[in-house]
């Protein structure tokens, strides 16, 4: 049970993590273009 509850937490953890990283990337491409 323990290892499917850490599995869940981890599928949830990515989402975040791409979004910031998708973010990061706007920035840097905004930021040179401006």
């Amino acid at each position: 049970m323990a290892g499917k509850q850490t599995r869940v937490s981890f599928k949830r953890h990515p989402p975040p993590r791409k979004s910031e990283l998708l973010q990061l990337v706007h920035s840097n491409v905004c930021g040179p273009l401006k």
